[in-house]
């Protein structure tokens, strides 16, 4: 992801709720830095409490969400929600031909379970 943890902090910008926070945009980012208290699968059975941040990031299309354990602050888990494609020269719509863009990158959104 590139962003350098001891160089790294977030400035409050706006406190929605004891559970949703939002920080000015740092200079890794292109836009503020959206904050959610969230509850984490682990061990396949347990729930953490985790920040979910989101980070749209200046060094290239990347869009992260990376969630962060509320009470040590390790990174439990990170995922890239920006999809890489290398379709071929001549790959088409299945349905009305229409072709697609070789080498395109695509923005995806998933939903997650928030905390109360």
């Amino acid at each position: 992801m590139g962003i350098v943890r001891s160089t790294t902090s977030l400035t409050l910008k706006n406190k929605k709720s004891d559970t949703h926070l939002i920080f000015s945009k740092p200079t890794f980012s292109n836009s503020d830095v959206d904050a959610k208290l969230v509850y984490q699968l682990v061990d396949d059975d347990n729930l953490i409490l985790v920040w979910d941040f989101t980070l749209d990031m200046t060094t290239d299309p990347d869009y992260w969400t990376v969630r962060v354990n509320a009470l040590n602050s390790k990174i439990i888990n990170k995922q890239n929600f920006t999809v890489y494609c290398n379709h071929y020269d001549q790959a088409y719509n299945s349905t009305d031909r229409t072709p697609h863009i070789a080498n395109d990158t695509h923005r995806c959104t998933d939903q997650h379970i928030r905390a109360p």
